[in-house]
């Protein structure tokens, strides 16, 4: 289980890495695809002793309905899943997607935040131990 966790949470640094690197090329579009799934790497990391999950919008629902709900993490780590999904998928399939709007710096250091909140839960919950991070 541990191992498991460690892999989603390695997942979850190596992406929000590739978004910050994406977005210093100008990459806009594929950071952000890459900042959502820092996110949902590190809500799956999460889910892990929770029974997990594998749908995207099961992963989210979860999380929150664990995490948030619960107010085991601030209701801002609901905001930063929520807008993480909305801005890969306007960036993904809009056509018009507006570069500039979506606040690109913004919503790479709220996964960040994320990543970093669920570490810090994790280690309270007993793990993980080791905690890879790109940098």
């Amino acid at each position: 289980m541990q191992t498991e966790i460690n892999k989603k949470l390695a997942k979850a640094n190596e992406d929000l890495a590739a978004a910050q690197h994406l977005l210093s090329g100008g990459f806009v579009r594929a950071a952000m695809n890459r900042c959502y799934y820092a996110i949902f790497h590190a809500a799956n990391a999460a889910l892990v002793r929770k029974g997990g999950a594998t749908e995207h919008i099961k992963i989210k629902e979860r999380f929150i309905a664990f995490y948030v709900k619960t107010e085991k993490l601030p209701a801002a780590f609901a905001d930063y899943i929520n807008r993480a999904a909305s801005t890969r998928s306007a960036a993904d399939y809009k056509d018009d997607f507006d570069l500039h709007k979506v606040q690109p710096e913004q919503r790479i250091a709220e996964a960040k935040r994320f990543i970093i909140g669920v570490e810090e839960l994790l280690k309270e919950m007993g793990g993980p131990k080791r905690i890879v991070r790109k940098r």
